[in-house]
């Protein structure tokens, strides 16, 4: 894993989806977690912490942590995120 970009975007009723893309490796495996912890149920709307797009609750903050490893590489992107539509 050569590279990894975190997107976040916010929707209409104030969730947010947060995408995670890499580069430079062959099948991906992507991790998730929320100020050090994994992401649990109650803070996704869609998606689960091993998937490398989801979408969040509202009122979901903190530092956003995107994990990207392969069999070769491992990487870590981080986010600060804070509620959307304030």
């Amino acid at each position: 894993v050569s590279s990894a970009r975190l997107v976040s975007e916010c929707l209409s009723q104030g969730e947010m989806r947060v995408s995670c893309s890499s580069e430079g490796g062959d099948s991906p495996q992507y991790s998730w977690t929320l100020d050090g912890r994994t992401l649990t149920e109650d803070k996704l709307l869609s998606g689960n912490h091993e998937t490398d797009n989801i979408t969040l609750r509202q009122n979901v903050e903190g530092v956003l942590s995107c994990s990207v490893k392969n069999h070769v590489s491992h990487l870590e992107k981080y986010q600060r995120i804070s509620t959307c539509g304030e």
